[in-house]
């Protein structure tokens, strides 16, 4: 007699759920038209690049005093000096003037927001309005440095074979609490010199004496007006060299004195 197995029984198969994707959020008809993709993550804005490819920083003076001097190499890269360098050349309103001993050697122009005026050397200076690619720039350097708007820049054009600037501190009266001063190199490099001002030296501190190269920049802030002074030396042959020194000058600052003076 044949035995007969009993059937395996049948695992009941579970019905298929179709799984559904949540619809991707619509695209904006202004992306579309710039040809963004449905479901696309957003681009993130970029800005300009905090510096060049070949930055580097270099703390000169921390005196414990409030002087802080510091020295940015390559915060613009070659190809962007250069033709920053052109461009302000050829197309800033240069002038050349006159203190109380008689014309500058250099050219300089003063560029700036409305208002804020600036004493230098004797002169009072009108800022003319921002030019040249000059205005992104000094937003630039501002984030960069962490300190409050650049609102003036101070130009000044050494030709070659031209041009030096005796010791001397710059008047930040009406730069605000940080009095930040950054000058940044165009052209040609230039010898810079940084001493103790006489009687402002602490027991063991010691002058700078650097190269500044085209595209860096120079940092002066707080009390170093007060305790050091700069110079550019005479070089024999000089290179052609711009300087844009910007400054954190607060708006109506000098206008006021003069008002309270009478």
């Amino acid at each position: 007699m044949p035995i007969v197995l009993p059937a395996a029984p049948v695992a009941a198969v579970p019905p298929v759920v179709p799984v559904v994707l949540p619809a991707a959020p619509p695209v904006p008809r202004a992306a579309r038209a710039a040809g963004a993709r449905p479901g696309a993550r957003p681009a993130r804005a970029r800005g300009p690049p905090r510096m060049g490819p070949e930055a580097r920083a270099e703390a000169l003076v921390d005196d414990g005093r409030g002087s802080r001097v510091e020295y940015l190499a390559g915060f613009l890269g070659p190809a962007e000096q250069a033709a920053l360098f052109e461009a302000l050349r050829s197309g800033a309103p240069w002038g050349r003037e006159a203190d109380a001993c008689g014309p500058q050697q250099r050219l300089s122009c003063y560029l700036g927001d409305p208002g804020c005026v600036f004493w230098y050397v004797g002169l009072r200076l009108e800022p003319r309005p921002w030019c040249c690619g000059l205005e992104p720039l000094r937003r630039r350097l501002a984030e960069a440095l962490g300190c409050p708007p650049l609102t003036a820049c101070l130009l000044n054009n050494y030709e070659a074979g031209t041009g030096y600037i005796a010791p001397h501190s710059d008047e930040v009266r009406a730069h605000g609490p940080e009095k930040v001063v950054a000058s940044v190199s165009l052209g040609g490099s230039r010898r810079f010199l940084l001493r103790a001002r006489a009687g402002g030296v602490a027991e063991g501190e010691e002058g700078v004496d650097r190269v500044l190269e085209p595209g860096s920049v120079l940092v002066m802030r707080g009390e170093t007006q007060t305790f050091w002074e700069h110079e550019l030396p005479l070089e024999d042959p000089a290179p052609h060299r711009i300087s844009l020194t910007f400054r954190s000058i607060v708006p109506g600052f000098e206008d006021a004195l003069a008002a309270a003076a009478g």
